[in-house]
Formats: structure tokens, C-alpha cells, sequence
């Protein structure tokens, strides 16, 4: 589940090349594709890089900033372009929901947008959702879903909170 196309990085068919945030990428016939989410038979669906932990140990992190200018298509959760004075912070979680290091991620990368010096900051949200709150398949599969959950809703109201105490800019969400 959530399949990216990588331009610029190419191995074997079926090799496991990297992984970024919640994604694996994984070669294939004519380049690479990126799996940000798997479900293994009669078990919930879950980000790659906890689903396939156990596989990633010698695997390098192809980490990228949300402030990378990168050419080509890859995998990005979560970027920032700018045009006319104008911020833009997208954020393309699968299925919106956001699990405790995403809220961490987007909390970071707000600190750094409202550094810039934008008039406007546009809270773009992803493709399909802008954000469906907590992502409640990785508090299931936490060790204690209890403390999970908490850590999870302190970490988007952390998000919240970041966006509210925003006053040297307009903030807005499209």
C-alpha cells in the first residue's frame, strides 16, 4: 500500500535498497518503488519500516529533509516549497492519519517554515486527506497501545499548538 515511484535509485527485483520515514524501497524490473505501508496475512496494516523491522538492520536510511530540493519522484511524507512570499508545508500521510513520529516530523518542519521569511504560511495537507487525526493501527501494534495513544495525542496537540502560537505570519490550511 502506498506505492511511490523512486527516478533516481535503481537495484535488483525485489531487493530492499533503503528506507525514509515509514517506506521501503524496493527494486524492481525497471527502477524502484517505494511501500510506505504492508499488512502481513491476518494482521493490520502498518508503515513498512515497523511491519519489516526485522529486515531493515543493514539497510541504509535514505533520509531527506522536508527542505531537500529533489528532482525527480520519490517519497516524501512531508515537504515545503515557496513562491510569491508564500510558504507552502505539505504533509501526504497515508490515509491522513498521523502516528506519534509524523506529529514529531511536522511539528519540526513547522518550526523551520515559520523561520522563513513568507508573509503566508498554507498548511497543504496531503493528496487525498488533509488529516484524519491519530493513527490508530500503530497504537494497536505498540507494545503498551496505552502509552501509545497518549504519546500520540500530546504530539499533535504539540502540531497544534505550534501552528497556534504562529504570529508573525497568516496561517492557513488548504
Amino acid at each position: 500500500f502506498g506505492c511511490h515511484v523512486e527516478d533516481t535509485i535503481k537495484g535488483e527485483i525485489k531487493e530492499i535498497l533503503g528506507y525514509r520515514d515509514d517506506a521501503v524501497l524496493i527494486g524492481t524490473k525497471d527502477g524502484a518503488v517505494w511501500i510506505s505501508h504492508v499488512k502481513k496475512k491476518g494482521s493490520i496494516k502498518l508503515p513498512s519500516t515497523i511491519a519489516l523491522k526485522h529486515l531493515l538492520t543493514n539497510v541504509p536510511d535514505l533520509s531527506i529533509t522536508p527542505f531537500d530540493e529533489i528532482k525527480g519522484r520519490t517519497y516524501r511524507e512531508i515537504y515545503y516549497t515557496e513562491q510569491n512570499e508564500v510558504g507552502y508545508l505539505h504533509f501526504d500521510f497515508y490515509n491522513g492519519a498521523m502516528h506519534t513520529a509524523h506529529c514529531q516530523k511536522l511539528k519540526d518542519a513547522l518550526v523551520e517554515a515559520k523561520k522563513k521569511d513568507t508573509k503566508v504560511l498554507v498548511l497543504m495537507g496531503g493528496e487525498d486527506f488533509w488529516s484524519n487525526g491519530i493513527h490508530l493501527n500503530t497504537i494497536e501494534n505498540a507494545e503498551s497501545p496505552a502509552d501509545e495513544s497518549w504519546e500520540n495525542i500530546n504530539a499533535i496537540d504539540d502540531v497544534v499548538l505550534e501552528i497556534i502560537n504562529t504570529t508573525d505570519k497568516l496561517v492557513i490550511t488548504a
